[in-house]
C-alpha cells in the first residue's frame, strides 16, 4: 500500500488497496488526518515527515487504530512516497475491509502471511473435526459395547455393571429373569427370521412395561432380565409380571404363519443390607425361574431369601 505526499504534507494519490482502506474524502487531506505516525517520534503532520530522510515508520490508521501499520518513507522531489503494510495485523484487516489476494502484489510477503494464516486455520479446523469424529466414534463404540445389537436393549455387560451399582447403592430393588416358552419351536419351524422377530417384539413389550430408572437387558438367546427400582409388595409385583406374561403370550404371525410363544419369570426382592452377592442373586432368581417352568410355564415364581 502506498500514498504519495505533496510539498504541503497532503495526500495526492494512493494505491488501490489503501484506497479501499481509507475513509472517503481522503484526497487532498493532510497525512496526519488519515494516519498516525508513532515511530519515529515527533511526526505529527505530513510536513514533519517531509523534513525526514528515508526512514522506517510504524503507526496506525486514524479510522482503525487497532490495526498496526509498518513501512517506510522515501522522499521524492518536493514530496515523497509512504509505503505501508499491515504486518501481523493483516488477517484482521482482510476480514474488516474484505480484502482479497488481488489487493496485494504477488511479491508482497503479506501473501505468504495470508497463506500461512489460512493454512493454520484449515489445520485447526481439520484437527477439531478429527477430534469431534474421534469422540463420536468412541461414544458409539462405548454404546455398542453395552447394547444388544438385535433388540437395542442393554446387554450382559451393561446388566452386570448395573447390578453391581444397585448392590453398592444399598437400596431395595427387584431382580427378575424371564425365559420365553416355545421359542425354540418357532425358531426351528419358521426359521431364524421368525425367531429374531419374536425377540424384537418381546424387547419392545419389556421396554414399554418398565419405568424410568428400571433396566431391561437381554442376556442372550431368549433370556431377558429386569432390574426394577424398588420392591413393591409381592402382590403388586406378581400382578405386574402376570400382565407382562399375558402381553408376550398374545399370538402373532410371521410371513402369514401364526405362532404362539409365552414367558416364564423367576424373581427375587432384594432389600440391602442383606448379605447379597450378584452371583447368589442370579442363582436364586434362576431357581425361581426353574420353579415357574416346572409349574406349567406361563407364570412367575418368587424366591424368598431365608
Amino acid at each position: 500500500m502506498h500514498a504519495r505526499i505533496d510539498q504541503a504534507g497532503c495526500v495526492t494519490s494512493v494505491g488501490p488497496t489503501l484506497q479501499r482502506v481509507l475513509p472517503e474524502g481522503w484526497q487532498g487531506r493532510n497525512l496526519s488526518d488519515l494516519v498516525t505516525i508513532q515511530s519515529p517520534s515527533g511526526i505529527h503532520t505530513g510536513l514533519d515527515l517531509l523534513r525526514m530522510g528515508p526512514v522506517r515508520v510504524t503507526g496506525h490508521l486514524r479510522s482503525a487504530n487497532d490495526l498496526r501499520l509498518k513501512g517506510g518513507w522515501v522522499p521524492e522531489g518536493v514530496g515523497g512516497v509512504l509505503n505501508l503494510s499491515f504486518g501481523i495485523s493483516v488477517c484482521d484487516a482482510v476480514r474488516r475491509f474484505h480484502l482479497t489476494e488481488a489487493d496485494f502484489a504477488p511479491t508482497d510477503q503479506t501473501i505468504e502471511l495470508l497463506f500461512l494464516a489460512e493454512a493454520n486455520a484449515m489445520a485447526m479446523g481439520s484437527a477439531l473435526d478429527m477430534t469431534l469424529r474421534l469422540q463420536q466414534a468412541r461414544q458409539e463404540a462405548e454404546e455398542r459395547s453395552v447394547t444388544d445389537p438385535l433388540t437395542g436393549l442393554a446387554n450382559r455387560r451393561a446388566f452386570d455393571l448395573a447390578l453391581a451399582q444397585r448392590l453398592q447403592r444399598a437400596s431395595p430393588f427387584t431382580l427378575a429373569i424371564m425365559d420365553l416358552d416355545r421359542f425354540k419351536l418357532v425358531n426351528d419351524t419358521l426359521g431364524h427370521g421368525a425367531g429374531d422377530q419374536v425377540l424384537v417384539r418381546v424387547a419392545d413389550i419389556l421396554r414399554n412395561s418398565v419405568r424410568r430408572g428400571d433396566l431391561v437387558a437381554r442376556l442372550g438367546g431368549d433370556e431377558f432380565v429386569l432390574l426394577l427400582e424398588d420392591c413393591a409388595s409381592p402382590t403388586a409385583l406378581g400382578a405386574r409380571f402376570t400382565t407382562l406374561i399375558a402381553k408376550i403370550s398374545t399370538p402373532d404371525s410371521y410371513e402369514g404363519q401364526a405362532y404362539h410363544v409365552g414367558a416364564s419369570i423367576g424373581w427375587i426382592a432384594v432389600k440391602p443390607p442383606q448379605n447379597c452377592r450378584a452371583d447368589d442373586l442370579m442363582r436364586h432368581a434362576d431357581s425361581a425361574l426353574y420353579a415357574a417352568k416346572s409349574g406349567g410355564r406361563g407364570c412367575h415364581r418368587q424366591y424368598h431369601i431365608s
